[in-house]
C-alpha cells in the first residue's frame, strides 16, 4: 500500500528490521506487546 508516495509495508519492514537487528526477534516480539498493552490501557480509561 502506497500512500503520499510512501509504502506502509516497506516502512513496517524497515522498522521491523532495524529493531531485530538492534533487539533480537525476541526483543521486537516484546516491544510489540508492551505497545499492545498500552493501547489497551488507553482503550479503556475514560475520555475526559
Amino acid at each position: 500500500m502506497v500512500i503520499d508516495g510512501v509504502s506502509i509495508v516497506s516502512n513496517y519492514r524497515s522498522q521491523f528490521t532495524s529493531i531485530i537487528r538492534d533487539f533480537s526477534y525476541v526483543g521486537m516480539v516484546k516491544i510489540m506487546k508492551q505497545k499492545a498493552i498500552a493501547v489497551k490501557a488507553f482503550e479503556r480509561s475514560p475520555a475526559l
